[in-house]
């Protein structure tokens, strides 16, 4: 696994893997970037939303738990004065019509997620409410 940086200008940066995928990051205007892109750091926050996603799917397919839709809301807390995140609140949102197994998967998935991980060991304060719809 690689990664890359390349200034482009002001805070903007273009970032991309070896498989050819690209993303931008920069600063928000009031910060003096252009807003070109998430900052790195809500870059980080994304790749968690997304990563809890994909592993709540491939569980799901393990376990052979269907559901019809699935959203990730998370709200992050950085202090005033702290350099990153201190603490993560995350609304996950499902559409089934087996509550227990999607708790079940939700555990599976928070134990197995890779960045959850990270976040976890870094000691940043984690929170995960479940809302389960019938379809």
């Amino acid at each position: 696994m690689k990664a890359q940086a390349v200034w482009l200008s002001g805070y903007k940066f273009l970032l991309s893997d070896v498989r050819g995928h690209k993303v931008t990051v920069d600063l928000r205007e009031e910060k003096g970037g252009e807003n070109a892109g998430p900052t790195p750091l809500e870059l980080t926050l994304m790749s968690l939303a997304g990563c809890l996603g994909v592993i709540y799917k491939l569980v799901s397919e393990k376990r052979k738990f269907r559901f019809r839709r699935l959203e990730i809301v998370l709200d992050a807390e950085k202090p005033k004065g702290a350099s990153t995140i201190s603490r993560v609140t995350g609304d996950v949102k499902i559409w089934t019509e087996d509550e227990g197994e999607a708790e079940r998967v939700l555990r599976i998935t928070l134990r197995n997620c890779p960045v959850e991980v990270l976040f976890r060991r870094s000691g940043v304060e984690l929170e995960w409410n479940l809302t389960v719809e019938k379809p």
